[in-house]
């Protein structure tokens, strides 16, 4: 498998929600993080009003670590363990 095609396939795909945190904000692809888990395709769905606004606040969390998470929810685990080698 072509890895660097994947990496620009996933880079390619437009950040359309806003995730702000505590000390910064960062975005996400909302269509990938919703297919990870129920709560979250409910979260980021039009049901709620983070997924209305595309806007999801974590105000007790910070950007470091919201920014791994959502990048081991985007990337999913084998994925992101290659992309963090990368870096």
């Amino acid at each position: 498998m072509n890895y660097d095609r994947l990496f620009n396939v996933l880079r390619a795909m437009p950040i359309d929600t806003r995730v702000i945190c505590a000390d910064g904000e960062t975005g996400a692809i909302a269509c990938i993080v919703r297919a990870q888990s129920e709560p979250l395709s409910r979260l980021f769905g039009a049901e709620f009003l983070e997924g209305r606004e595309k806007t999801v606040r974590f105000p007790y969390k910070t950007l470091r670590s919201v920014q791994h998470w959502l990048k081991y929810l985007q990337f999913n685990e084998f994925i992101y363990i290659l992309y963090l080698i990368q870096q």
